[in-house]
């Protein structure tokens, strides 16, 4: 916004009356100068604000609500600066209007304590917790409702009834150590993840977390208070979401399971943090819009095998730091964490592409990458929305910008979403930000993630909670994990490991005719194992090919193998046979 241009907003508005409306516009200017705002609103000037510095700035003026009209009201901002700029976060209009009941009543919920005028016969009930709703007592017409409580408006009270038996049971919350939530529909494709980790576990639906604790209403809040009342260790969430969960905008987008927002530097960025019970619960999503992508990645990650091996790539070296800066990283951790550096600066993109996957395949299954990003990609393009199926099946650190933005209305795919939405490869596991952040945070970030994996392992969920904990700053509130919270970040103690050669790691083989399988031993001690070669159709047991002694002095084997016939669809594994 500057002299030579306006910006025009239509705000949608009910028909207001008599009284003070009030307006809030959040913005952003990024130079430390002086600067003005001058806010109209259907061609009247409501009033404007003077200031001197860079940063975030909101902005409040109160004016007659008569100015405002029913349902569009055109809001203009400009300045009487040339070299002021201005960016625009949000706009809100507060005004007087008559709350209208109707025949099915209204919800409100109070942000603080307040006493609440009723419409002239209607009645109030509390429905903030579930099996204990009540009739709040009024005087004179109004009604005082807590801090944080939920309240329903009706004009007659009417009896409960069911349109068919319906029963709902309030979980037992005691000692839960895992959340696993999904849309009622997608709920079972959970249960592997559920199973794996052996813990106390709830897996409920969606929509028994709105009912139960969120009066019946679609939203974020029921399961912030499911959250916060179980204070548990981790929380799944098995669905993507929507910035526009509230359908404003009427493109009718699978709305999944609400986020939450934060204002930092660069304006609103998207949070799973809500639901975190104040970082106490580790919190992970699986981005899924349909129930075949959800079960797509829940195989993925109860496949995946993590290993002690980490892939440092940095992105090409640039004043904000890159190679350099991230080598020095690995050579502070070289005795602690295994880590392979690809070197980005005298290499093309193909070149570290290829360095990339081989790194993967011998066995660095986390990939942690510092640098640039957008939307769709890190670095010059070394890792897309179009390349990730190259990728072997990996757990992904991105230490950058942008790369897990939740843009599910839009057409455009995000390099965390297909990272894990690649079916057998990709990621089993992302870590990345909704927004833009600092680089120096960014760096400390990966540097003490890497630290904490050579310290004590882990899961990636208590790891990424530990460091927004510990480093505190808003780079750090817009980093989400993609995947399961309790997925390990390492491999136990055992230093050595096994290589897939080929087929390529995680890959579906069979109907093509003999399938060579490859594989190398790393690591001493192998002289008198007995290594099993086994095979399954995706999501089945494993069947065994057969089974080797290891040859004292070798570490190359390879097998060949006829699969079944009936299509493609088999994996390999190679272990120590038990």
């Amino acid at each position: 916004i500057n002299t030579e241009s306006t910006l025009s907003v239509d705000v949608a508005l009910p028909a207001p009356t008599a009284g003070t409306a009030t307006i809030r516009v959040a913005i952003r200017t990024n130079s430390d100068i002086a600067h003005t705002l001058t806010i109209r609103c259907n061609d009247i000037v409501l009033g404007t604000a003077d200031w001197f510095g860079n940063g975030h700035r909101q902005l409040e003026m109160t004016f007659a609500a008569s100015t405002l009209r029913s349902g569009d009201n055109t809001v203009t901002l400009s300045t009487t600066n040339a070299t002021s700029e201005h960016r625009l976060d949000w706009i809100e209009i507060d005004t007087p209007t008559a709350l209208s009941v109707g025949t099915s009543g209204v919800t409100v919920q109070a942000t603080e304590a307040v006493d609440f005028t009723l419409p002239v016969g209607s009645l109030a009930v509390d429905v903030t917790a579930f099996g204990n709703e009540s009739i709040l007592p009024a005087t004179n017409g109004v009604v005082t409702i807590p801090a944080g409580h939920i309240v329903h408006v009706a004009n007659t009270a009417k009896s409960l009834t069911w349109s068919s038996p319906t029963t709902l049971v309030t979980p037992s919350l005691a000692s839960v150590q895992y959340l696993a939530v999904a849309p009622e529909a997608w709920l079972g494709r959970l249960q592997p993840i559920v199973s794996k980790h052996g813990m106390r576990t709830l897996l409920i639906s969606l929509e028994d977390v709105n009912d139960i604790y969120g009066a019946g209403l679609f939203g974020p809040g029921g399961l912030v208070g499911l959250t916060q009342r179980a204070q548990a260790d981790y929380l799944l969430l098995g669905a993507g979401t929507t910035y526009d969960y509230k359908n404003f905008e009427g493109r009718g987008t699978d709305l999944g399971i609400p986020t939450g927002w934060l204002q930092v530097r660069e304006g609103m960025a998207a949070t799973d943090d809500i639901y975190s019970a104040n970082l106490t619960t580790a919190v992970g999503r699986l981005p899924a819009r349909s129930s075949n992508e959800l079960l797509n990645m829940v195989n993925k990650i109860v496949n995946f095998e993590p290993t002690q091996r980490v892939v440092l790539l940095a992105d090409r070296d640039d004043s904000e730091g890159g190679v350099n800066r991230f080598s020095e990283a690995q050579a502070s951790l070289q005795n602690l964490v295994p880590t392979v550096l690809i070197e980005s600066e005298t290499q093309d993109s193909a070149a570290v592409r290829s360095d990339l996957i081989a790194a993967i395949q011998s066995g660095a299954r986390t990939v942690a990458f510092q640098g640039h990003a957008g939307f769709q990609e890190i670095g010059d393009r070394f890792v897309d929305v179009n390349n990730a199926s190259s990728f072997p099946t990996s757990a992904w650190l991105l230490s950058t910008c942008l790369t897990g933005s939740y843009f599910i209305n839009s057409s455009t795919p995000t390099l965390a979403r297909t990272l894990m939405n690649t079916p057998n490869a990709g990621g089993a596991m992302v870590i990345a930000s909704t927004r833009f952040g600092h680089a120096d945070y960014e760096h400390q970030m990966i540097t003490k993630a890497l630290e904490i994996m050579a310290a004590d392992g882990g899961t990636w969920g208590q790891i990424l909670r530990t460091l927004k904990r510990d480093l505190d700053h808003e780079t750090l509130a817009v980093f989400q994990l993609f995947g399961d919270p309790a997925m390990a970040s390492s491999a136990d103690d055992d230093p050595r490991s096994i290589i897939l050669r080929s087929p390529q790691g995680g890959s579906l083989v069979g109907g093509n005719g003999l399938v060579t399988i490859g594989f190398g031993l790393q690591g001493e001690g192998w002289w008198d194992e007995t290594l099993r070669v086994s095979y399954r159709r995706d999501g089945g047991p494993w069947l065994t090919i057969r089974q080797l002694n290891a040859v004292p002095g070798q570490s190359e084997y390879s097998n060949d193998w006829l699969p079944p016939t009936d299509g493609e669809g088999y994996q390999i594994k190679i272990e120590v046979a038990e």
